[in-house]
């Protein structure tokens, strides 16, 4: 994965607490002098590759970060299928 960051931002690596293998972060000050937390994740289709705890393991860390009212954005490639207009929901608790 690759996340490029203008250098203007003075980005600093970020390494969330997190089992989701597929991912990179980095953190910078906003205006406001609040850190904000960019990401790059990649979930694979594939459920031998890291195993049926993936989807939970996404999950768990949109809800850790959320839950500690950290500024983020988080881009990538999810790979949820949508069949027949039905949607997958990532619910936070």
């Amino acid at each position: 994965m690759l996340l490029y960051v203008k250098s203007a931002l003075q980005p600093t690596e970020f390494v969330p607490h997190s089992n989701f293998p597929e991912q990179v972060w980095c953190r910078f000050l906003d205006s406001a002098g609040e850190y904000f937390r960019l990401g790059v994740c990649y979930r694979t289709p594939t459920d031998s590759i890291f195993g049926l705890g993936i989807h939970d393991a996404l999950r768990d860390l949109v809800g850790t970060l959320g839950e500690k009212k950290k500024h983020f954005v988080l881009m990538g490639d999810f790979n949820y299928c949508f069949k027949n207009g039905h949607q997958i929901v990532l619910q936070i608790h």
